[in-house]
């Protein structure tokens, strides 16, 4: 059973209130590059509620520019559940990228689809037909920092 916290216990939130300036919100993705950055320094796997804080103090670097500066995180737990580890490592990697759409179930609607990702690796890939109008694709690929530039072009021409 999967019990969620719906409120932050009053203790809790008096002591945050007082003592928290700031908040910084990350993705699953960046707490998992957190997990495996970690484990490349450290050689200890910690859980994704324990990298909260890495992934925190990483995204407030960089987004400040933040150099010659020391950054402590509490650490804590180790409840890592051993079957996660490869759904954290892929995730983690910034250079796959996950995408879903739709194409035209017409000839050639996949090529165009696939010339935006070519050269890149595919790395998952699933096609869906739906009718005779529309197909989903699911794929996953390699795309060396490009993400954004592929994205673009993918939203802007469908």
């Amino acid at each position: 059973m999967v019990r969620q916290l719906k409120k932050v216990g009053d203790e809790t939130f008096r002591i945050c209130k007082d003592v928290v300036d700031e908040m910084i919100l990350v993705s699953n993705n960046e707490i998992a590059s957190s997990i495996n950055q970690f484990y490349m320094d450290t050689r200890t796997i910690i859980e994704p509620a324990g990298a909260l804080g890495v992934a925190g103090y990483q995204k407030y670097i960089q987004e400040n520019n933040i150099t010659n500066n020391n950054f402590i995180s509490i650490v804590s737990g180790a409840n890592m559940d051993f079957s996660r580890l490869r759904y954290i490592s892929e995730i983690s990697d910034e250079n796959e990228v996950f995408i879903s759409v739709e194409i035209s179930e017409v000839p050639g609607s996949f090529k165009k689809l696939y010339n935006y990702i070519y050269p890149n690796n595919v790395t998952e890939f699933s096609y869906r037909y739906n009718d005779n109008c529309k197909a989903s694709i699911y794929m996953s690929f390699h795309c060396g920092g490009k993400s954004q530039h592929i994205s673009n072009h993918l939203i802007k021409d469908g």
